[in-house]
């Protein structure tokens, strides 16, 4: 099996918007590269059997499976696979992002709130969260490699 040099990104969320922007943003970064969407959580589970990601992107819901419960079946599969939940940033997304990290996951990001126009949500996700994964991804790359 032959992989880019890039960070293997898996990306979970039944939402169509938050799809397109996350593809996007990682459209215009040589550093990431997008191998797969979810729109389920057995979507989730079945392409991380399949694509051997360094980070999946959880949403804090696929189809009224809680985020947490999918990321509690990610990490009794795989220890090694980074694990990001994406919250909405209010107080019930907090708290389901620390429940993530009680279930395993290595840390949660908060969603941008809405802006108006997608350019500026991808302008946002591209400052605040791609600096996350690619730092997540690259340590994952560099154990896994030793």
């Amino acid at each position: 099996m032959v992989w880019s040099n890039r960070v293997r990104v898996v990306f979970a969320d039944d939402g169509a918007l938050m799809r397109h922007l996350f593809q996007e943003t990682f459209e215009s970064n040589p550093r990431l590269e997008l191998v797969g969407f979810a729109k389920t959580a057995q979507e989730a589970l079945d392409l991380h059997r399949a694509r051997h990601p360094h980070i999946i992107l959880v949403d804090e819901s696929l189809l009224g499976v809680a985020g947490s419960d999918i990321i509690r079946e990610l990490r009794e599969q795989d220890s090694d696979t980074a694990i990001i939940g994406i919250v909405s940033s209010n107080a019930h997304g907090r708290e389901e992002g620390n429940e993530m990290v009680i279930q395993g996951a290595n840390s949660y990001v908060e969603k941008p709130s809405p802006t108006g126009h997608p350019a500026e949500a991808i302008k946002v996700y591209e400052e605040a969260i791609l600096p996350e994964l690619i730092a997540w991804g690259e340590q994952v790359k560099y154990t896994s490699n030793s």
